[in-house]
């Protein structure tokens, strides 16, 4: 019988210095999504969905380079969202 232990996420002292890179910028790009999700409810930036998109994919991306190590299963899916936010965006900036 064979047991499985997954990989857990480091904590922030064992983390290398790209890992930290990225988590600073999810957590920049993620503030950035929140200012203009509200600023585009509050009605003040019409066309806001050309750039909230592309940000969200980019954090998916992100999370798809920190989970590679630690969790191939929730990387895969990270990137095929990544792709489908991408392609989304694609569509509804030059369809719509």
């Amino acid at each position: 019988m064979e047991i499985h232990v997954k990989k857990q996420m480091p904590k922030w002292k064992e983390r290398s210095t790209l890992e930290k890179g990225l988590t600073v910028f999810g957590l920049i790009l993620s503030i950035s999504v929140i200012i203009l999700s509200v600023l585009s409810l509050a009605g003040r930036w019409k066309d806001l969905i050309n750039v909230v998109e592309p940000l969200l994919g980019l954090l998916m991306l992100i999370q798809t380079l920190q989970f590679w190590k630690y969790n191939k299963a929730v990387a895969i899916f990270s990137l095929f969202v990544a792709l489908f936010i991408f392609g989304v965006a694609i569509v509804v900036f030059f369809f719509r």
